[in-house]
This record gives structure tokens, sequence and C-alpha cells, in this order.
């Protein structure tokens, strides 16, 4: 099992990220949620990002290493195909990092009932 994040495997580019914002799918779970929207090249690409206000920038950095780390080390529950946003809120910082992965692995199989 690879357990790398490269470069290419980050959305980066504004049209990739709205694509799957506004045109994919989301599922929640309290204060975590997981966009996906269906690549044509089979591939799988993902992108973190933070919502609502924080305390200070540590907190929201922290959050965002966190869910990178979750993505990093789980990545093979994330299905191929797909595109992917993970996002937490401010609440989900105050989260244990083992309940904080439960959550997204919980939704990451719920992506494939989605489609």
């Amino acid at each position: 099992m690879d357990r790398s994040l490269r470069r290419k495997e980050i959305l980066k580019r504004k049209r990739d990220l709205e694509r799957v914002l506004f045109r994919g799918r989301r599922l929640k779970d309290g204060a975590v949620a997981l966009y996906f929207a269906a690549r044509t090249d089979g591939g799988r690409s993902v992108a973190f990002i933070t919502a609502g206000r924080f305390r200070c920038n540590v907190a929201r950095n922290r959050l965002k290493r966190r869910l990178r780390e979750i993505y990093r080390n789980n990545k093979d529950s994330f299905p191929i195909g797909n595109d992917f946003i993970l996002r937490g809120d401010s609440s989900a910082s105050d989260v244990a990092l083992p309940a904080l992965r439960d959550r997204f692995l919980r939704l990451a199989r719920r992506t494939g009932d989605e489609r």
C-alpha cells in the first residue's frame, strides 16, 4: 500500500475544485463532510479544506494536516474514479484523530452507494 501523497494527486485548479464542490455529491457526518465527483480518466485526486471560523490559524492548519494524514493512510478506502474534497469545520478540530478517521472512512464507504 502506497502511503505517500504525491503532488499530482492533489486537486489545485479552481475549475476542478468547483466541479467537485458544486456539481458533485456531498456526504456529511457532523463536523465533517466528504464531497466527491466522478472522473473520466479513472484516477483519484483529493483536496483538503476547512470551513467556518477558527480561533487561530494554528487550529485550522492542524486540522488540514490531520485530514491529509487520514487520507494518506487510508487512500485505498476512497474509490478510484472519483475526485474528493475532505472538509472539516472548526468543531472538527476538537475531535480525536481516531474518531475523525472513522467518520471519514464511513463516508468513503458510502460513496459507492451514492453513485
